[in-house]
């Protein structure tokens, strides 16, 4: 590190054998009502277009769900990494009755 970095890159630990960290973003900008898991194709292709595309994709649970996991991998060979959001249904809020 130059010193020139921001305190919190500073402080961060790296994992053995790393002496810097890669990040890559890209912005799209895209109506409130459009759902996050609707733009990560997009956002892989624009990656991809610039060579850029990760071997490991960090995300938010609002970009994973089964299709989004399997498509990144099959498509762009980036493996999805997140937690998947909560069942928002009131089946699942009930709590009682069939597991899926």
């Amino acid at each position: 590190m130059t010193g020139r970095e921001p305190a919190f890159a500073r402080a961060a630990s790296l994992p053995a054998g790393f002496t810097s960290v890669d990040a890559i973003t890209h912005v799209e900008i895209t109506p409130a009502t459009t759902p996050d898991d609707n733009m990560l194709k997009t956002i892989h292709a624009a990656l991809a277009g610039k060579e850029l595309l990760p071997q490991d994709h960090l995300v938010d649970c609002g970009y994973t769900d089964a299709e989004v996991f399997v498509r990144s991998k099959e498509e762009y060979r980036v493996t999805v990494i997140g937690p998947v959001a909560a069942d928002p249904s009131w089946q699942a809020r009930e709590g009682n009755g069939y597991e899926t």
